[in-house]
C-alpha cells in the first residue's frame, strides 16, 4: 500500500495468498514470517476466513437442503406418474363398462317396443274379438227367438193336427202328428246347429 509495503489489495487476496502459502507447505509461522502483517490485515484475513466458511456451510446446508427438496419432488412426481395410471385403467375399465352399459340399455330398449308393439296388437286384437263377440251374441239371440218361434208354431201345429185328427180316421191323426213333431224337431235342430257354429267360431 502507501510508503511501498507490500501489502495485499484486498483481504480476499490476502487470505487466496495465505491458504496457498499454507497449500504449498508453509506452516502459519512460516507465512507470517515471510511477510510483515499488521493487527489490522490479519483481522481483515480472520473476518474473511469465518465469511467465507460461514457461506461455505450455507451453500451445504442450502445444497443439501436442495438435494432433500429434489428427492420429495421425485417422489410426488413418481406418486403422480403412479396415480396418472391407475387413473387412466380406471378410465378405461369405466370406458368399457360404459359401452357395455349401452349395449344393454340399447338391448332393453328394443326388447321393449317388441312388447309394447305385441301388447298393441292383442289389444287391437281383443278390441276386434269383442266387436265380433258382441255381434255372435246379437245373432244367438237372433236364432234363439226363431227357436223359440218355430217350437211355438210346431206345438200351434201340433194342436190343430191333434183337433183335426179327430175328425178323421185313426192313421191320417197318426200321421198328422208325426209331421209336427217332425217340424219341430227340425227346427230344433237347425237352431242347435246354429248355436254350436257361434261357439265354434268363439274358440278360434
Amino acid at each position: 500500500m502507501e510508503n511501498g509495503d507490500e501489502m495485499f489489495a484486498s483481504p480476499t487476496a490476502a487470505a487466496a495468498e495465505f491458504e496457498q502459502a499454507l497449500t504449498n507447505g508453509g506452516g502459519a509461522g512460516e507465512v507470517y514470517s515471510t511477510k510483515s502483517y499488521n493487527p489490522a490485515e490479519i483481522d481483515a484475513l480472520r473476518e474473511t476466513k469465518r465469511d467465507l466458511e460461514e457461506k461455505l456451510a450455507a451453500t451445504s446446508h442450502e445444497n443439501r437442503f436442495l438435494a432433500a427438496e429434489a428427492f420429495r419432488l421425485e417422489g410426488v412426481v413418481c406418486q403422480a406418474m403412479e396415480d396418472i395410471a391407475t387413473s387412466e385403467h380406471a378410465a378405461a375399465a369405466s370406458e368399457d363398462e360404459a359401452a357395455t352399459l349401452r349395449a344393454e340399455v340399447k338391448r332393453l330398449k328394443g326388447l321393449l317396443a317388441a312388447e309394447k308393439s305385441d301388447h298393441e296388437t292383442e289389444l287391437r286384437k281383443s278390441a276386434e274379438l269383442d266387436t265380433e263377440l258382441q255381434g255372435l251374441q246379437k245373432e244367438v239371440v237372433i236364432l234363439e227367438e226363431e227357436l223359440n218361434a218355430l217350437k211355438a208354431s210346431a206345438a200351434a201345429t201340433s194342436k190343430k193336427d191333434t183337433a183335426a185328427s179327430l175328425a178323421v180316421q185313426p192313421k191320417e191323426a197318426e200321421v198328422a202328428a208325426s209331421h209336427g213333431l217332425m217340424v219341430a224337431t227340425a227346427a230344433g235342430a237347425a237352431a242347435t246347429a246354429a248355436i254350436v257354429i257361434v261357439i265354434l267360431h268363439l274358440k278360434r
